[in-house]
Formats: C-alpha cells, structure tokens, sequence
C-alpha cells in the first residue's frame, strides 16, 4: 500500500480531540459505565486492604510500597483489559457510528484481546528502543566524558533530551496499529503505521507533550484525593478515593483513546476534520 506523507495539524488535532470528547462524554458514558461499576469494587478492595492495615497514606505514589505492588499489579492488569474493552467500543463509535448496547459494552471478544496484547508489545517494543538509545547515550557521553566532562554534559542536552522526546513520538506512531485492531482491519501492519506516519515524528512528539500536559492537569485531582485519604483515614473516603480514581483514569483513556482515533482518522482513512 502507497501512503502519500501528510503533516499533521498538531494544535487542530488536539481540539478536535477535545472537543470530540466534550460533545460526546454522554455517549462515553453510556458504552462505559458497566465496566466503570466492575472496576469500581475491584480498585476499592486493593484501597481497603491496606485501609486495613494502615497502608493506604500516598500507597500508590510510594516507590517503596512492596507490600502494595502484588495488589496493583492485578488492579492494573484488570484495569487495562477493561479500558481495551471501553476503547474497541469507542474507536467504533467515532469511525463507524456503532454504539455499543447491553452485553456489547462488556465485550471481551478477539479484538479487545488483539488490542490489549499489541499495547502490551507497542509498550515493550519502545521500551527495548528505549533501552538501546539510553545505553548508546551512556557510552558515547562515558566516551566524550573521558575528553571533557562540560562537552559530555551538552552532548546529554543537545543530543541526549531530543532523542528521548523522539520516543513520545514513535509511540504514537505505532499506536496508529491499535485503531486498526479495534476496526476489525487484519492487513493493517505495525509497518503501516510507521509509513503512514512518515515525517510526522516530531510533531507526534509536540502532540504527545501536550497531551501530558492535560493528563497531569487531570491527574492531580487523583493525587488530591489520595492526600485526602492519608488526612482522614477513613473507610468512606477511601471509598470516594477510589470512584475519583476509577473516573480520572477513565476520562484519561478517553482522552487517549480519541487522539488515537484522530491519528489514525488523519493518517489512514485521510479525513481533515
């Protein structure tokens, strides 16, 4: 397949991306509350275990938590499957006018399994690249450090900071292939989306930061809330905390969800608005 490069309009991408979530958070809501209600008990019971205990003061935030991982590793790992689901839903949704009824909304078939393996080998496929450049970087600035430590410093900065912002980019660039699973399109290749995307690595880059951006804006009303958890102590709040949490995390896979749709609406399917 021929893809004739486009340039991605990164400030209209990112309105669009709102304003699409915006006018249609009803919609969104109503493809998505029965696994909001699932994962609702399920984020509860980790809080209130370490309610329990006297464990839940800023437990998600601590890097020294041990006693928390076991628990959020299968909060999160239940999280996601539920979040694939809601986005096979909703890239139907936006590209093909599906609304998802009844037991659709809870599905759990191939595509939402295809969407959920692939984010996982997107994310450790960037991961590995990550890897590679970081070690590179290492030895070249070890190299140069052996020469001059202030010209080691500034080949960190000049070079070192620009490539790990690259890594947003290709991010979204192979990203593009999830959009594609959730249509039911079987030809569409991670090699597609890396063509389709040509020259846009940059300006995925800018998108990227900026989505960032508004998810920190956004997830500070999680951490606010967890900080009132440690203040209070109490079984009521922790189960608040937990609704926040359930609803922040939704409305940022949201987010995501649609800005991947836009990408793969601009890049594949060639639609400007």
């Amino acid at each position: 397949m021929g893809w004739q490069m486009q340039k991605l309009p990164v400030f209209g991408t990112f309105g669009n991306m709102l304003d699409s979530v915006i006018e249609n958070i009803s919609t969104a809501f109503q493809v998505s509350w029965p696994w909001l209600l699932v994962l609702f008990p399920i984020r509860l019971a980790g809080d209130i275990i370490h309610f329990w205990y006297g464990k839940l003061e800023w437990a998600r935030y601590s890097l020294n938590n041990k006693e928390y991982d076991g628990i959020e590793i299968v909060v999160t790992i239940l999280t996601a499957i539920a979040f694939a689901s809601i986005a096979v839903n909703w890239h139907r949704f936006i590209l093909r006018s599906e609304i998802a009824e009844g037991g659709q909304r809870l599905r759990l078939d191939g595509l939402v399994w295809r969407y959920f393996f692939f984010g996982i080998a997107i994310f450790a496929l960037v991961t590995l690249v990550a890897l590679g450049v970081g070690l590179a970087l290492l030895l070249v600035g070890w190299a140069l450090s052996t020469v001059s430590t202030a010209i080691s410093i500034l080949f960190g900065v000049v070079v070192g900071i620009p490539l790990i912002l690259l890594l947003f980019g290709l991010t979204f660039r192979w990203s593009v292939k999830l959009v594609a699973i959730a249509l039911g399109d079987t030809e569409f290749t991670l090699g597609d989306a890396w063509r389709s995307t040509t020259g846009n690595t940059w300006r995925l880059t800018g998108l990227y930061l900026l989505f960032v951006l508004a998810i920190s804006l956004i997830g500070s009303v999680d951490l606010g809330s967890a900080y009132a958890a440690s203040l209070f102590n109490s079984s009521i709040v922790t189960a608040i905390v937990a609704g926040v949490s359930i609803l922040v995390g939704w409305f940022s896979t949201l987010m995501a969800i649609t800005m991947l749709t836009s990408l793969y609406s601009f890049f594949v399917e060639k639609r400007t608005a």
